[in-house]
């Protein structure tokens, strides 16, 4: 990605400028994503999303030069890069609060009987 005025360009608005060819290999990035999104076993909901995404962003690159722009504009690879990390962000940190979880009880079962603070009324 680079810088050019206020925005951000990433490689699928240069692939853009290559009439057809680079449609097709900017969706074969798009599918790249999504395939890990399905190796990942992210939820069907998501899935969705990142394929109406996809199909949009397709789409809008069938636009003669105007497509551009509005590819520009609708940065689908961000949309569904986002998604994607927020849902693994999301499932490592509840696995990391299970672990911990499991680990203090594993600490607590370690703990003699009679030391243990019990509540008996």
């Amino acid at each position: 990605m680079f810088k050019l005025c206020c925005c951000w360009i990433g490689y699928d608005i240069l692939l853009e400028l290559i009439p057809i060819v680079g449609k097709v290999i900017s969706l074969m990035f798009s599918l790249s994503l999504y395939k890990l999104a399905c190796q990942a076993e992210l939820p069907r909901s998501i899935r969705k999303k990142m394929l109406y995404h996809i199909s949009v962003d397709f789409l809008l690159g069938l636009i003669p030069i105007l497509g551009i722009l509005l590819d520009m504009l609708y940065r689908a690879h961000s949309k569904n890069l986002r998604l994607l990390r927020r849902f693994l962000y999301e499932r490592a940190r509840q696995q990391n609060i299970k672990l911990a979880e499991e680990k203090a009880l594993a600490n607590d079962n370690r703990i003699p009987l009679s030391e243990r603070e019990t509540d008996i009324f």
